[in-house]
């Protein structure tokens, strides 16, 4: 059952991002977006729009309909930083995103969730 959420969520990721943004897996259930030519605010409410449309339609699983949430962290590459650190700062930002509560979107280095 794991396995086709996670491909129903990476179906969903892939059609709701741009054709020049990368989606990945990252790791067991985690996935990451990079986004080029992005703002963080801009990358916020793209973040945002994905996140409702996974936790607003069920995904279906031998016909069972269930209903599943994401939370993302997201980070801006800053001038000079390694790739390391961009992915630390995403992943304290989803860690705290998790901890407010889960089914929310949080930019790195704040500490409250939208």
């Amino acid at each position: 059952m794991g396995d086709q959420i996670l491909k129903e969520v990476a179906v969903r990721l892939m059609s709701n991002m741009r054709a020049v943004d990368v989606v990945s897996r990252y790791g067991g259930e985690e996935f990451m977006v990079a986004m080029p030519n992005t703002t963080e605010e801009a990358a916020l409410i793209a973040a945002d729009r994905v996140r409702a449309l996974i936790s607003g339609t069920p995904v279906y699983v031998d016909g069972q309909a269930l209903m599943i949430t994401t939370s993302a962290g997201v980070a801006q590459v800053k001038h000079g930083e390694q790739l390391r650190d961009v992915f630390r700062r995403a992943d304290d930002a989803l860690y705290k995103a998790k901890q407010a509560g889960r089914n929310c979107v949080l930019a790195a280095g704040t500490k409250k969730a939208a």
